[in-house]
């Protein structure tokens, strides 16, 4: 019994030894691995349309602005337009076209304000890219009987 006695002793006092010496330290872990990770990323650019004339002729009441696909065009793409008269910023008119549209006829007969400058915004547009906007400008003034003519078009 006396065995017995001490090996209990001698259990109690390892326990509470353990228990006495303290708390778990923490350990700090680190390890590599020989993997890694490897990508390419190629930004891309949507350009503009190319400007290609606006012709008008003598005494006219509109000008065809005329242009050209973007530079090394996305395969789907479409064009978005607008005009705007840029003393104001009112849009006066608005709209797309496929990109096998290559332009648009701007007429002044319908509009009241003589001696003006209207811009001529497109730009190509690609799922969510939009590129930067192409601009014209025309300029009206008044001829004769007051009828509202041309004055000029020129792309920026």
């Amino acid at each position: 019994m006396r065995a017995r006695l001490a090996a209990a002793a001698a259990g109690v006092m390892l326990v509470s030894g353990a228990v006495a010496v303290g708390q778990v330290e923490p350990t700090v872990a680190a390890w590599t691995d020989a993997e890694h990770l490897q990508s390419t990323l190629t930004a891309g650019v949507l350009h503009p349309p190319q400007a290609n004339g606006c012709p008008i002729g003598l005494l006219s009441t509109s000008a065809t602005l005329h242009w050209l696909e973007p530079e090394d065009p996305p395969s789907d793409y479409s064009y978005a337009w607008e005009l705007v008269r840029p003393s104001t910023g009112a849009l006066i008119d608005s709209g797309s076209y496929p990109s096998t549209t290559g332009e648009h006829e701007v007429d002044v007969s319908g509009l009241l304000t003589v001696v003006a400058t209207y811009s001529f915004r497109i730009r190509a547009v690609s799922g969510d890219w939009e590129s930067a906007e192409q601009t014209a400008t025309v300029t009206t003034l008044l001829g004769a009987l007051g009828v509202v003519l041309l004055g000029s078009c020129t792309w920026d």
